[in-house]
């Protein structure tokens, strides 16, 4: 009864998505639980088709590969498949996978998957641009539109008014709006905030809502500037101690030479700084010095800053760890 409540809020579109294109992510009992509720509607089963099919799980695709899915599909239809022979598909982090029918498929068919499959991860997400695209298990952007997300990315307009930061739109923050602050360092040196526009006594109170919690962590850009421009008052006497240890203590890197090391980790290129000072006989042996070992990081770090815009941006716009 519980589950039929709930499924009362979903439009019946939502409910037919779930039922036709997703039965393989939910239990027996809630398809059928499903098939009920619709029954229910006077739901017209019989109006799903191969077109159906294919506008559904084109919407779910990134919107820079909807034409590269309309002619996967066309492929497909020309090689004898039909919506009868449901794809297997999901995103997971970001990244897409099709894993064949679960009806089954001739040959041909998986072999059609596979090559989409191939060209959905060398075409941007968002544009469907095939030039400069990075990927490797993640979203693919191409570079202009890596920058683009990137730059919402940011942390912005930071004082001791406030701040503006994105998140599906522009939201600007008032320091007066926020009533608690939780700040945490992990064992692998990642730093994470939370700003609560509640009282310990309202958060008890009120139902939970999103937009009343803040989150961020070091993959912000400008995170470290927001950390220090939180106001004193906001804070306890631990935390207060703690960011200023952590804001106030940095040392050079020797691998990026940016401002960026804190209790041997750098922030920046993610070395650690002992590594290459106190290495390993393994690796004295391998790079024959501590010179040799110095220098292989810092051509690694300088691959990765060529290959991968994301880490690029940050070393070449994050402000609080260049050098003085």
């Amino acid at each position: 009864m519980e589950v039929q409540n709930s499924l009362k809020n979903n439009t019946p579109e939502m409910l037919a998505y779930i039922y036709f294109m997703a039965p393989h992510s939910y239990s027996e009992e809630y398809i059928q639980s499903i098939k009920e509720e619709l029954e229910n509607r006077n739901y017209n089963f019989g109006n799903f088709n191969e077109y159906s099919y294919i506008q559904y799980f084109i919407k779910d695709l990134y919107p820079g590969w909807e034409k590269e899915g309309k002619r996967m599909f066309a492929e497909l239809s020309s090689n004898g498949w039909t919506y009868l022979q449901p794809i297997q598909y999901k995103y997971s982090w970001g990244v897409f996978t099709m894993k064949g029918f679960r009806a089954g498929g001739n040959e041909k068919l998986c072999t059609i998957i596979d090559k989409y499959l191939d060209i959905y991860e060398s075409t941007c997400s968002q544009c469907g641009s095939r030039k400069r695209v990075e990927s490797s298990l993640q979203e693919p952007f191409c570079k202009k539109c890596k920058v683009k997300k990137l730059k919402n990315k940011r942390i912005r307009n930071i004082n001791q008014l406030g701040f503006t930061y994105y998140d599906k739109k522009i939201h600007r923050i008032s320091w007066s709006e926020i009533k608690q602050v939780y700040f945490e360092i992990n064992d692998s040196y990642s730093y994470h905030i939370e700003l609560k526009r509640l009282t310990k006594e309202e958060e008890q109170e009120k139902e939970f809502d999103n937009l009343d919690y803040i989150f961020f962590s070091d993959g912000s850009l400008n995170f470290f500037k927001l950390l220090t421009k939180i106001p004193r008052i906001l804070l306890s006497d631990g935390q207060y101690n703690e960011i200023n240890t952590v804001c106030n203590h940095f040392e050079k890197c020797i691998v990026c030479h940016r401002k960026s090391v804190f209790n041997n980790q750098c922030i920046i290129c993610r070395n650690r700084i002992s590594s290459i000072e106190s290495p390993t006989p393994r690796n004295l042996e391998r790079f024959n010095s501590k010179a040799g070992i110095l220098k292989y990081e810092q051509k690694l770090f300088k691959q990765t800053l060529e290959y991968w815009a994301e880490e690029r941006y940050r070393y070449e716009t994050e402000s609080f760890f260049k050098s003085k």
